[in-house]
């Protein structure tokens, strides 16, 4: 329900206009408290147009198409022993945490730390995904901090990801799929993770 100003109270993303934290569409941050990966609700569409509004008169605008604002980080284990061993998993990286529609893209130098720890996997070789920010051109992210426990809540060695080739483009999924990306089995600290980089438009 829209309070009495039309605006609709904003969850996952911070939309409003203010003078002193926020520019409304022009640069749309990420509300911290709110911030979740392994969830659908966090993807966002927008448009931008130009238009001239005279005085007096109504305004009849064109029909807009929606863009998807976000690129899909998905992060894969390939190893059906070293998924069927690990039980949880702690995750860190860092995003950009500012979008403007007006350009259509994430702009600034401001970042988010996202960090997770003994996440539940979610399954089908998939261990976690999230949506950031993005652009038509893309950016690559940084590296990618995991740790894996077992199913006796051994912890085991963290994991970086390398950033040679993890390239983030908008309304597009890049699949970040490893071996023993966590761990290799019950009773094994993971070898090096051989992990490959791949983008679809799927």
């Amino acid at each position: 329900v829209a309070d009495v100003n039309g605006y609709y109270a904003d969850k996952y993303y911070n939309t409003k206009e203010s003078a002193t934290l926020y520019q409304g569409l022009k640069a749309v941050t990420i509300n911290s408290a709110a911030y979740e990966i392994n969830t659908e609700f966090r993807d966002a569409f927008y448009a931008s147009c130009d238009f001239v509004k005279e005085s007096g008169k109504g305004l009849l605008m064109d029909k807009q198409i929606l863009e998807r604002a976000m690129a899909k980080l998905i992060l894969t284990e390939r190893s059906e022993q070293a998924f069927k061993a690990s039980k949880s998993l702690s995750v860190a990286y860092t995003v950009p945490s500012v979008f403007s529609v007006e350009k259509g893209k994430q702009t600034g130098a401001d970042v988010y730390n996202v960090s997770n720890t003994d996440l539940p996997l979610v399954g089908d070789y998939t261990l976690c995904y999230d949506y950031l920010f993005a652009s038509k051109v893309g950016y690559t992210l940084g590296s990618i901090s995991l740790k894996g426990k077992n199913a006796n809540n051994v912890e085991y060695t963290n994991n970086t990801v390398a950033t040679k080739a993890i390239t983030i483009k908008q309304n597009t999924p890049t699949v970040v799929k490893g071996t023993n990306m966590l761990i290799s089995s019950e009773n094994e600290n993971p070898a090096f993770t051989n992990f490959t980089v791949s983008l679809s438009n799927n």
